[in-house]
C-alpha cells in the first residue's frame, strides 16, 4: 500500500475580511503525481505558498512524514526534503547552465573546508558536476552546460529549473504551472520528464491550467474552487464529477 507523504489538514488562510483558502483537506501519497487545479482565484497559489513555508496559515496543519510542520520556513522545509519551482522562470540567466545546478547542490562544502580538506572538495565537486551532468542529459541539455543560461529558449529554461530543483535531492517535488507557455514538443518532453522522474521515486505536486497535461500525467487530482477542495480523485472521476464541471463552465 501506498503510504501517505504530506498530509494538508483544515487548512485556512486569512488575508484581513477575504478567506483565501477555507478549510482545505487532502492527502500526497509516496511516488504519485498529483495536480492542484481550479479556476483562476481559486486558491491554489495562497495553498502551494502554505505548503511551501512562504506563508503561514491562519489555521489547520500541515504533516510531512508523521510529523506537523505547519510553522517550519522555507529553508527547513528545503531540509527535510522539499524543493519547488515558481510560475515565473528563477534560474540565474547570467551563470552557465553547469553554474545553475551546481549552485542548487546540497554538497557544496562551506569555504573554510578548502583549507583543511582540499581533497575532500575537490572530490565533492567531481560529483556534484557528475550529477549535475547527468540530470541535464534527461532534458537534452547534455553538451551545453557552458551556456549562458539566457541564452536557453523558454522551454529549455524551465526544463533547467526543474532538474534544478531536483538536485536539491528533494522527496517531494512542487512544481507552480510547469507546463504554462510552452509549446506542443516542449510539453511532452516535460511530461517525459516528469513520468521519469516518477520512476525514480520522486512524489510530484503541481498547479497546472492545460487540463490536457493534468489528465495525462496525475494520478490524483485535487480540485479548488473558491479557497476550498471541491473534489479529489483519478483523472476519470475528476472528468465526470459535477462540481467540478460546474466550476469551469459555470451552471
Amino acid at each position: 500500500m501506498t503510504s501517505i507523504l504530506l498530509e494538508v489538514k483544515n487548512l485556512r488562510k486569512e488575508f484581513g475580511g477575504v478567506i483565501a483558502v477555507k478549510d482545505c483537506s487532502f492527502n500526497v501519497k509516496e511516488n504519485q503525481i498529483i495536480a492542484l487545479i481550479g479556476p483562476n482565484g481559486a486558491g491554489k497559489t495562497t495553498m502551494f505558498n502554505m505548503i511551501t513555508g512562504y506563508i503561514q496559515p491562519t489555521k489547520g496543519k500541515i504533516i510531512y512524514q508523521e510529523k506537523e510542520i505547519t510553522r517550519y520556513a522555507p529553508q527547513k522545509r528545503v531540509k527535510i526534503g522539499f524543493s519547488r519551482t515558481f510560475q515565473q522562470v528563477k534560474i540565474f540567466q547570467n551563470m552557465t547552465i553547469l553554474e545553475n545546478m551546481l549552485v542548487a547542490m546540497k554538497n557544496n562544502e562551506v569555504p573554510w573546508a578548502t583549507i583543511f580538506s582540499p581533497q575532500k572538495v575537490k572530490v565533492q565537486e567531481e560529483e556534484n558536476t557528475a550529477k549535475a551532468k547527468e540530470l541535464l542529459k534527461m532534458v537534452k541539455l547534455e553538451g551545453k552546460e557552458n551556456k549562458l543560461a539566457k541564452n536557453l529558449s523558454y522551454g529549455q529554461q524551465k526544463l533547467l529549473e526543474i532538474v534544478r530543483a531536483v538536485a536539491v535531492e528533494c522527496t517531494l517535488l512542487l512544481l507552480d504551472e510547469p507546463a504554462a507557455g510552452v509549446n506542443l514538443t516542449m510539453l511532452k518532453t516535460i511530461k517525459e520528464l516528469l513520468l521519469t522522474l516518477k520512476k525514480k521515486g520522486l512524489t510530484i505536486l503541481f498547479i497546472e491550467h492545460n487540463m490536457e497535461f493534468v489528465m495525462d500525467i496525475a494520478d490524483t487530482v485535487v480540485v479548488m474552487d473558491y479557497g476550498e477542495e471541491i473534489a479529489v480523485g483519478t483523472p476519470k472521476e475528476i472528468r465526470k464529477n459535477k462540481r467540478v464541471i460546474e466550476a469551469y463552465l459555470g451552471t
